[in-house]
């Protein structure tokens, strides 16, 4: 998935693919450990995961 959004232009061409996929691993891993979600209140998971995938997003780019 990387390897193809780097051929688009979307991922910055020095961006290793292995290390992309382990960022990602890490980055739901956080979101499932520092979970102080609500049962009640999913939104804010939602919250919380457009966050943390900006900031996923913005380092690929980057």
């Amino acid at each position: 998935m990387i390897d193809r959004a780097k051929h688009r232009g979307l991922v910055s061409a020095d961006v290793e693919p292995h290390a992309a996929a382990r960022l990602l691993v890490s980055v739901v891993q956080k979101l499932a450990i520092g979970l102080d979600v609500r049962p009640d209140r999913p939104e804010m998971l939602f919250g919380q995961a457009d966050s943390a995938f900006a900031i996923y997003r913005a380092q690929l780019v980057a």
